[in-house]
């Protein structure tokens, strides 16, 4: 979903034209970076409890 809303504000982005408007381009990735960055915070340790879940049950997943 996160690169869903990542690359819709980049087509609205990139619909602006470069000069004069770039200062409101990147208001808009500083805006979407400060909405993401906490979720990612959250999000990455969740990520790294499953990622060493998978790495114990994959072994025995393979074996059946």
């Amino acid at each position: 979903m996160e690169d869903a809303i990542a690359a819709f504000l980049a087509s609205i982005c990139s619909s602006l034209p470069n000069n004069g408007h770039q200062a409101l381009r990147n208001t808009i990735f500083d805006l979407a970076n400060s909405v993401f960055d906490p979720i990612n915070s959250v999000f990455n340790p969740v990520d790294a409890i499953f990622y060493s879940i998978n790495s114990v049950f994959n072994p025995i997943d393979a074996n059946f």
